[in-house]
Order: C-alpha cells, then sequence, then structure tokens
C-alpha cells in the first residue's frame, strides 16, 4: 500500500471542493519559517511540528476550501490510526462504467 497524503483524510471527512482550488488558495492554509526551511500547513488538519501535518501547495482543496476554522477538526486518535493505517477503500467498490457479472451456480 502506498502512503497516503493527509488531505486524503480530510477528503474523507469533508468531501472535496466542488470547485477546482488547491490547498494553498485556502485561507486555512498557513505557511511558518523553520530556519532556512519554509513549511506549509493546514489548520483545519492542525498545526503541528511534526513532519505528518506538513502539506503541500498544490494539492486539491477538500471541501473545507475557504471556510474558516480556529483549530484542527480532525481528532488526533483519526490521525494516528491513518498514519498507521491509511484509508481503507472498499476492494469490491464497483467503479462508475463498470459492468457487474453474477454468477449462477
Amino acid at each position: 500500500m502506498t502512503k497516503q497524503k493527509p488531505v486524503e483524510l480530510m477528503r474523507f471527512y469533508y468531501g472535496e471542493c466542488t470547485v477546482f482550488h488547491i490547498c494553498a488558495e485556502c485561507c486555512n492554509f498557513v505557511s511558518h519559517s523553520a530556519g532556512r526551511r519554509k513549511l506549509f500547513k493546514c489548520k483545519a488538519y492542525g498545526v503541528t511540528h511534526s513532519n505528518r501535518s506538513d502539506w503541500s501547495k498544490k494539492w486539491s482543496a477538500c471541501g473545507l476550501f475557504d471556510k474558516p476554522v480556529s483549530g484542527p477538526v480532525i481528532s488526533d486518535s483519526a490521525k494516528r490510526i491513518f498514519s498507521r493505517c491509511g484509508i481503507a477503500k472498499d476492494q469490491y467498490e464497483q467503479v462508475e462504467g463498470q459492468i457487474e457479472l453474477e454468477m449462477n451456480r
């Protein structure tokens, strides 16, 4: 399983932005300087010193796009579970346009 990005957890809870926007355009996107490095974070996900909360400017925004929050909206336990397991996608979920076959026994 490939490592999932934290924005995927945000999209799981809040859906995707209905119009295409990137995280850098959101009011919850913040940047901090750490020495010579510039770090990007999402206030809705949580601004921490951990690199697990690092954000990318170019990620497509979640459903909280430009809805100001005062602090994290995702619990720490949800983040821990996500970092260990990711988001399990239903392996039997039908893809749009896919034909379903039934077997008669």
